[in-house]
């Protein structure tokens, strides 16, 4: 192999070492980003909507607070808020609510 090919090579591989460390930094920073938004959100802080990405504001609807969206209208309830309503009747108009806000017809 000729030192001009080995130069090609060595130069190829160290632009490649390069790169890859780049990849590995933007994703230790989205992991920052990403943990640091679970925890604003942990501490009550609301976020944004999967949906359009426009900040959720909190409602209360008949004693059940929501984190809806006043753009698209979505409504979205955090993990275990669900099993922590205690009446059946809750969970009923949830449903209705989630089926409505989905362009469902509940009856």
């Amino acid at each position: 192999m000729s030192i001009m090919a080995i130069n090609v090579a060595e130069e190829e591989y160290f632009r490649s070492q390069e790169a890859d460390q780049r990849r590995e930094e933007a994703w230790d920073d989205l992991r920052r980003a990403n943990q640091a938004e679970q925890a604003r959100l942990k501490a009550g802080g609301l976020g944004l909507c999967p949906e359009c990405k426009t900040r959720l504001e909190r409602r209360t609807l008949r004693g059940v607070e929501l984190d809806q969206c006043g753009s698209c209208r979505g409504s979205w309830i955090k993990a275990g808020e669900l099993q922590q309503l205690g009446t059946q009747k809750q969970r009923c108009f949830l449903a209705k609510v989630f089926a409505f806000g989905r362009g469902g017809v509940d009856k």
